[in-house]
């Protein structure tokens, strides 16, 4: 096989995986996010960093 297609296969095969691993950890920190009640200001300084700090990791 050559090496094009089989970039292009693995490529497409591993974006759903990626993109629903995100999607999953980008909805778990909403409500961390959105908080307002008790302890929410305790967390402050953790919603920010992990929200907007942390860069992208490759596997």
């Amino acid at each position: 096989m050559e090496l094009r297609p089989s970039v292009l296969t693995g490529a497409a095969t591993r974006l759903k995986p990626v993109m629903m691993t995100a999607l999953v950890a980008a909805l778990g920190f909403l409500p961390m996010a959105l908080s307002h009640g008790a302890g929410a200001e305790v967390q402050g300084r953790s919603r920010r960093s992990s929200s907007a700090g942390s860069p992208p990791r490759r596997s």
